[in-house]
């Protein structure tokens, strides 16, 4: 069993894995240290399935009314063959609404909400694909708002004691506008943690980056939505219109919340919106005006 932790705010992870992770997201977690007493808030699992302990009848049909009544997303899978699988999955018949799992031919994936823990059951042919795709930021994301926290998919740059929050999907421009920002401290460009403390929004860099920083929070000025052009623009947005785009952008994540998660989630989007000036920022590859910027954030 290979074992890893690390600590966004005051998040602890532990990742317990069959097969080891790449030397990439090891790297990432090294940055994140987790203090030496620090038991863990959130549990990952990743536990390959041996073909042989396949030995289970299917489902009588009992047990798989239990299974029905929990959320879920399909209902079948050769690794329910498995005793240690299938008495994972009973125990959550218990609370069915806290719990959300996906079944497929040769994989189970479980998200408890009532043990705060993810479990990744694999056939071994299976084991690097899987690790690499658990440990993706989505899956980080999906336990955060149990913590009264979120993850947004974005570049935050620290800039007169406030982060500038560059919003934009895969390929949109958050990388290029970290690399411009010389003046700046970039707590992450590609996924930062958001918190509300005493009041205010508060950013927290996160592992998931090609550049971060560990150490770094700071409340949030303002939201940014970058879109590419050949000239620098500011262009205010009202609350609806980047709260629509901040949902449609982050929904995913939330989609095997429990409701009252999902809800909060929502709730702090409005918040979040209501509070910050918004923008639609134009800008070209090599440009970007950041007295405008300190300007604009509040």
């Amino acid at each position: 069993m290979y074992l890893y932790s690390y600590q966004v705010a005051d998040v602890v992870v532990r990742t317990e894995s069959d097969v080891p992770l790449s030397t990439f997201w090891r790297s990432m977690f090294d940055h994140f240290p987790v203090r030496h007493d620090a038991q863990p808030d959130i549990c990952y699992r990743f536990q390959s399935i041996d073909p042989a302990t396949l030995t289970l009848p299917p489902l009588d049909p009992d047990n798989q009314n239990r299974l029905l009544r929990c959320r879920h997303s399909f209902l079948d899978s050769n690794l329910l063959r498995s005793p240690l699988v299938r008495e994972r999955l009973l125990v959550c018949t218990d609370y069915p609404n806290r719990v959300y799992f996906e079944l497929r031919p040769d994989s189970v994936n479980l998200f408890d909400f009532m043990r705060r823990e993810h479990i990744a059951f694999f056939s071994p042919h299976l084991g690097e694909l899987i690790t690499g795709f658990n440990i993706h930021p989505s899956l980080y994301a999906i336990f955060l708002p149990v913590f009264s926290s979120l993850m947004l998919h974005c570049c935050g740059v620290l800039r007169n004691n406030r982060v500038a929050l560059f919003l934009a999907a895969d390929g949109g421009g958050k990388t290029t506008v970290g690399k411009l920002a010389l003046s700046g401290t970039i707590l992450s460009d590609d996924h930062v943690m958001l918190r509300n403390v005493d009041g205010l929004v508060t950013a927290f860099g996160t592992p998931w980056g090609l550049t971060v920083s560990e150490t770094l929070t700071a409340r949030v000025g303002g939201l940014f939505w970058l879109e590419q052009g050949d000239h620098f623009e500011l262009i205010p947005l009202g609350t609806p219109e980047i709260l629509r785009a901040l949902w449609n952008e982050h929904g995913g994540y939330f989609h095997v919340l429990p409701d009252d998660y999902k809800t909060w989630a929502f709730n702090f989007f409005a918040e979040l919106c209501s509070q910050l000036p918004a923008y639609r920022m134009c800008f070209s590859k090599d440009y970007v005006d950041w007295n405008a910027i300190d300007a604009a954030m509040k």
